[in-house]
């Protein structure tokens, strides 16, 4: 029998009642004065409708007119007017570990956490908090936190879109000397940020190979409050193409829509990798423990 990967998201931790939203994200930095600027720069620029509801992928649709204003592509005057407008990107993931250090992990859910997650089990969090260690006790060498974890006080929190740049590559000239010099245009401002807000999860794949290779002897997959959108699904892709490949997939889903998105993901996969998993869909409940669990019982607290 092979071993048991279990992969978090955030649903995970707003199953057990933990304000992580970015709903939530957005009332921590209402109520905190010192982080007005930021908020007024990333609402002016981004659609609110969907900045606090799809955070990450909204990140690559900013306002391109508004942040051009009267700029004119194609000269150079305007190359750090439109950095300036932009530069609340530099601070994304400051914001996000002030944030969420401030949540106070204590699950809602009236249970025995200890006795739900096995130990030995493979863990990759896809969240930066420490839900699996302080409800679960599970011990964090056990846990690949594939986008920065708040326990590493020096690491850069990875959050970001997959969008393609629409201005391409910088336009740059020819020097005599150093070969390329990048124009300092409306553009190339674009450009930056586009770059500087993108997740590159090919880049994040290829420098954790290790780990996905490691993941050869898993025949038994639980996603846990994890959608599967677009921004993420490369690393599913990483993941199915290393399991064994008759793997039991049991994936969570928050509504029918999230599971007809979810769907759609594995059939990519499944065309990606040539493989045909088993898979159901569960929903984030005791039902999905006790299959964790291969039907153990469950303390439930009364």
């Amino acid at each position: 029998m092979g071993n048991t990967l279990v992969i978090v998201g955030n649903g995970f931790d707003l199953w057990h009642g933990l304000p992580t939203s970015y709903a939530d994200f957005k009332i921590f930095l209402e109520n905190n004065g010192n982080h007005k600027n930021f908020l007024e720069d990333i609402s002016k620029y981004i659609d609110e409708s969907a900045l606090w509801s799809d955070f990450e992928h909204a990140l690559g649709e900013i306002d391109d007119a508004v942040v051009l204003g009267d700029s004119d592509f194609g000269g150079g005057g305007d190359y750090n007017m439109i950095r300036e407008r932009l530069s609340f990107h530099t601070q994304i993931s400051e914001k996000l570990r002030l944030w969420l250090s401030s949540v106070v992990i204590e699950s809602s859910k009236e249970l025995d956490h200890s006795e739900l997650l096995a130990p030995h089990f493979k863990y990759l969090n896809f969240n930066y908090t420490s839900t699996l260690e302080k409800l679960y006790r599970i011990e964090s060498s056990n846990i690949f936190y594939i986008h920065g974890s708040l326990q590493c006080s020096t690491e850069k929190l990875i959050c970001g879109h997959n969008t393609s740049c629409p201005y391409g590559s910088y336009f740059n000239i020819p020097t005599g000397k150093s070969g390329l010099l990048v124009v300092e245009s409306p553009e190339n401002a674009l450009i930056e940020y586009y770059e500087y807000t993108r997740k590159d999860s090919e880049i994040i794949i290829s420098n954790n190979q290790k780990y996905f290779e490691e993941l050869n002897d898993v025949s038994e997959i639980f996603i846990l409050g994890h959608s599967m959108g677009d921004v993420d699904k490369e690393y599913f892709r990483e993941i199915a193409c290393h399991v064994q490949q008759n793997s039991m997939w049991n994936i969570s889903y928050h509504s029918e829509k999230d599971k007809n998105n979810i769907k759609k993901t594995m059939q990519y996969i499944e065309e990606e990798c040539g493989i045909s998993p088993q898979i159901e869909y569960i929903t984030l409940d005791s039902y999905a423990f006790e299959k964790i669990l291969c039907n153990k019982e469950i303390i439930w607290k009364k």
